[in-house]
């Protein structure tokens, strides 16, 4: 287990899919930090596909985060489900294609900031008093170190 160092958070451009709205952030390990999207943003609109989400009782909002990490690329796609539950897949990108992790496993200390901030968000915008979905979409993670 190595020490804790900040990562590069990005926050990146909003996008649809099976009628699901997802905010989009990156995470970099030092020297991962040049990121092309688009191949993320297409795996993300496979797995889905390949999965039961869209059939869920979701309320049309999630979240991507992708982590270009040490010894990995680990991808999150989290959709929130009526009210206060949120659904997940978790994979990894390996040479380019999207592979489904079937490990129990859920996410690491870096990704933990940006599942936290997602959190509070919905919380913020979609628990306390009016919903507002458009608000919630808007708040996005700051980009920097963490």
């Amino acid at each position: 287990m190595g020490k804790y160092a900040p990562r590069l958070f990005e926050p990146h451009e909003a996008f649809g899919h099976s009628g699901i709205r997802f905010k989009f952030c990156t995470i970099a390990a030092a020297g991962r930090e040049d990121i092309a999207t688009r191949p993320i943003v297409e795996a993300v609109k496979k797995a889905i596909d390949a999965s039961g989400v869209p059939a869920l009782d979701h309320r049309g909002l999630g979240y991507v985060i992708y982590h270009a990490g040490e010894h990995a690329n680990w991808l999150l796609t989290r959709v929130w489900l009526n009210g206060d539950i949120v659904s997940g897949l978790l994979g990894r990108i390996v040479d380019g294609a999207y592979v489904d992790v079937t490990e129990p496993l859920v996410e690491c200390v870096w990704e933990e900031i940006a599942v936290h901030h997602e959190r509070d968000a919905w919380v913020r915008h979609m628990m306390s008093g009016l919903e507002n979905p458009d608000a919630y979409m808007t708040e996005t993670i700051a980009g920097g170190m963490h």
